[in-house]
């Protein structure tokens, strides 16, 4: 009996190490490739993900917008404005309600892989993007978490974003950040918001900053 028992017991360890998970449990991405001049080229509709940008092969006076949109009309859709004229890797990892659509420009357009998933159903990250100097905006009320600033579209030295955890108002106190955006970089930060999340654009350049709202 006993010898019985361990033979199932070992049958079911096997089988249970042997399961291989199929596309619904793993993280398998989708990627869309672009080398010439777009405008308005819509990856998909509906809800999705962006995971990454990657720029392999640098353009001349190039870049490029991502929108969370079935076009790129709506300028207060976009995501990321990103200067492609190096190569560089910028993860974002956020969620798309409306669609994927990019506008890839350029005297030379690089090229440029958009990593995406199409109805993903991870837990997913939400994105806000400036490139306007002497901005103030509040983002997020309330409690959440400041994941990341990704600067993908670099400015003159000194620092141009200043993020706080407030609703209203740049007091020092309230002083989470100061970014300084004269090369792109992501920086990542995974720090509490406890009021709520506030940023000042003092310089030019192009800010992506990766946001959660969550319950206090």
């Amino acid at each position: 009996m006993k010898k019985l028992v361990i033979a199932i017991f070992v049958a079911c360890v096997f089988a249970a190490s042997s399961y291989a998970a199929g596309p619904t449990q793993t993280k398998i991405y989708k990627t869309s490739n672009t080398v010439t001049a777009d405008t308005a080229v819509t990856i998909f509709g509906g809800a999705g993900r962006l995971f990454k940008i990657q720029v392999s092969s640098p353009g001349v006076s190039s870049g490029m917008v991502i929108y969370d949109s079935k076009d790129s009309a709506n300028q207060a859709k976009i995501i990321a404005g990103i200067d492609t004229t190096s190569a560089g890797e910028y993860e974002y990892d956020v969620y798309i309600s409306s669609g994927l659509t990019y506008d890839n420009y350029g005297t030379d357009p690089a090229s440029v892989s958009i990593i995406y998933k199409k109805d993903d159903t991870f837990d997913t990250w939400i994105s806000s993007f400036s490139n306007v100097a002497a901005t103030e905006n509040l983002i997020s009320a309330g409690s959440g978490v400041l994941h990341k600033v990704i600067i993908a579209s670099a400015t003159a030295g000194g620092v141009a974003l200043n993020i706080y955890d407030a609703q209203a108002g740049t007091a020092q106190g309230d002083l989470i950040a100061q970014v300084e955006g004269s090369a792109t970089r992501d920086l990542t930060f995974d720090v509490h918001i406890s009021s709520g999340l506030r940023y000042e654009q003092v310089g030019t350049g192009g800010f992506t900053i990766i946001f959660k709202r969550v319950s206090p």
